[in-house]
């Protein structure tokens, strides 16, 4: 189940489980308060029959003196016992007293509190099930939906091979033919562009981890800064990265520098530099850069966030998911005009000697 849909299911599941609770519950509520209501009439109809024959099983009968505003009505003593005044023939000073002890009161109480809890226990696992089997199904709209998006999408990028293979040879050919022409690096930049796009959104779409392979830091460095700085000629680059040793899922962290890498070069300005540092004692990987900045560093994880005609606003987005799924966390300082600082703390990803 994707996270969107487990989303969905929980949220489906509690609002229609706590609705339901929510009224069931007040009904009960209800329903126990009438019944004590009616436990209490049935013991004033017994004690007023007590009054007449005597027959007092489970009372206790005394004498006190008579107050006539008090007679036959059921009241509480301070001990929590229940109790009533009845006037006695031919007795002008004293009224007979049946009383319910607390302890026989509190017991038929609880027999009528448990009797509706237990009612209510199993109305919330039939409305559990219930809550359940609504969330399923109403989430099976949303799982065509992103099941054809998806099949769509994979369709699109399948279909983008072959006319993007034929413009990168064409533009090749053009380059041998016509080196100084200036259109044709701009027509590579294009294509890598939708490359770049291609590439994300397969990450986006892939489900799967690879497994965790061994790879050395400063190579799968290396390389990306070589291909970039390439195609970013005005752009200088160096890096500062001790031998070290990971222990991943490598691909993931490849688009991770993929895209790091990449917005440094694109983002950058003309004669600016780009810098990657790994400090072993740390264990934190650096990219810095010295372009133009970010607006709203705490909102570039979000989904086609941008603040640029550059990019599509998913490449970020991506870093923080593949970062969450390799636990390594990952920060951003920057501001506008003043280049930008990512910090990825790789301790998680590092081999034991690899670690200092």
């Amino acid at each position: 189940m994707r996270a969107v849909e487990r989303e969905s299911f929980i949220k489906g599941f509690a609002l229609y489980f706590l609705s339901m609770s929510l009224s069931v519950g007040t009904l009960f509520l209800i329903d126990h308060r009438q019944a004590v209501t009616a436990l209490e009439k049935e013991i004033a109809s017994q004690m007023k029959l007590c009054s007449y024959n005597l027959q007092c099983q489970g009372y206790d009968l005394s004498f006190v003196p008579l107050k006539t505003q008090n007679l036959n009505l059921l009241k509480k003593g301070a001990d929590g016992s229940v109790y009533s005044d009845f006037s006695i023939p031919q007795s002008k000073n004293y009224a007979m007293r049946i009383t319910l002890p607390q302890s026989r009161y509190t017991q038929l109480k609880r027999q009528i509190t448990r009797r509706y809890l237990w009612r209510f226990g199993l109305s919330e696992i039939i409305i559990a099930l219930l809550s359940a089997l609504f969330a399923w199904y109403a989430l099976r709209p949303l799982r065509d939906a992103l099941r054809l998006t998806e099949e769509f999408v994979k369709d699109i990028l399948h279909d983008f091979n072959t006319p993007l293979s034929t413009i990168r040879l064409n533009a090749a050919l053009l380059k041998k033919r016509l080196p100084q022409a200036g259109e044709i690096g701009r027509i590579e930049q294009a294509v890598q562009t939708v490359l770049d796009l291609q590439n994300n959104l397969k990450a986006y779409l892939e489900k799967s981890a690879n497994r965790a392979t061994r790879a050395d830091l400063a190579e799968l460095v290396r390389l990306r800064l070589e291909t970039l700085g390439g195609n970013h000629p005005d752009i200088t680059y160096r890096m500062d990265i001790p031998p070290a040793t990971l222990h991943t899922d490598i691909k993931a962290f490849g688009r991770i520098l993929d895209n790091l890498l990449n917005n440094a070069f694109v983002h950058n300005r003309p004669g600016g530099s780009v810098t990657v540092r790994f400090d072993p004692r740390s264990a934190i990987l650096r990219i810095e850069d010295t372009g133009r900045g970010i607006q709203n560093p705490g909102r570039v994880f979000e989904r086609f966030y941008k603040e640029s005609s550059k990019g599509n606003g998913l490449g970020m987005h991506i870093v923080k998911k593949l970062c969450d799924a390799l636990k390594i966390p990952i920060s951003i300082q920057s501001r506008p005009g003043h280049g930008t600082v990512v910090e990825l703390n790789i301790a998680d990803i590092l081999t034991s000697t690899s670690r200092r």
